[in-house]
């Protein structure tokens, strides 16, 4: 009676650790299956930061030479000695085409991360609040800027149309923004009389001023994120 009672025991040992083992074994695939997913995505996120940070440079050197040309114009604005009308009709061209381009973060890969549950298998803490500062809390402040930007653009433009009237060809360009060639011009007697053209081209150099400081901002938590993905996929 014994034996019996023991054969039946044993049977149902093995079935039981059976039954565990391949629980364990499923979940170990689980697993490696979603830690596979997390390290191509972070893969294919490292590939969107870098084009990224390409478009930010082409951006950030656009800003830059409108930043220059806002000085230009304000110099001009408090100088006995005037500029040439075809100098202050180019520098308020590209004031006037380009102080609002605006950077949006690809974040197709970011959203597909959230999707798959991947951002709670990435080891690194650092890693996972740093992703999500630039998806969310900087992309938010970047859309604020870009909105004041594209608001604050259409008053300059809308202010200055009596004064200085412009018209352009597009050339070239191996950008994404087309390069444009100026055909002609033509400055009012009043620019020179316009009470508010210094206000809005001081108030103009801030905006840009405050926004490239922001891309800055993307610049270096994006060369961090690129950095940490590198450590987070390194480790055995």
């Amino acid at each position: 009676m014994k034996n019996v009672f023991f054969k039946y025991l044993l049977e149902f040992l093995v079935i039981f650790l059976g039954i565990l083992l391949s629980f364990y074994i499923d979940g170990r695939v689980k697993l490696n299956a979603e830690a596979e997913n997390k390290n191509q995505l972070l893969v294919q996120l490292s590939e969107v930061i870098s084009e990224d940070l390409k478009q930010l440079q082409i951006i950030d050197s656009t800003l830059f030479s409108v930043e220059e040309s806002l000085s230009y114009l304000i110099d001009d604005l408090l100088s006995k000695s005037k500029a040439s009308s075809k100098e202050l009709a180019l520098n308020h061209l590209n004031v006037g085409g380009r102080m609002s381009l605006s950077f949006f973060p690809n974040s197709g890969i970011y959203k597909q991360i959230l999707s798959d549950g991947a951002m709670k298998l990435i080891d690194a803490k650092e890693l996972r609040s740093t992703i999500s500062l630039i998806y969310e809390h900087n992309s938010k402040r970047s859309q604020a800027v870009n909105r004041s930007l594209d608001d604050f653009n259409e008053l300059f433009n809308g202010y200055f149309y009596p004064y200085v009237q412009t018209r352009t060809t597009n050339e070239k360009s191996k950008t994404i923004y087309a390069d444009t060639k100026l055909v002609y011009h033509s400055i009012s007697p009043d620019y020179y009389k316009a009470t508010s053209a210094f206000g809005y081209y001081y108030g103009a150099s801030n905006l840009v001023s405050n926004y490239r400081s922001l891309l800055d901002v993307f610049k270096e938590e994006y060369k961090n994120v690129l950095q940490l993905i590198q450590i987070e996929l390194n480790q055995p």
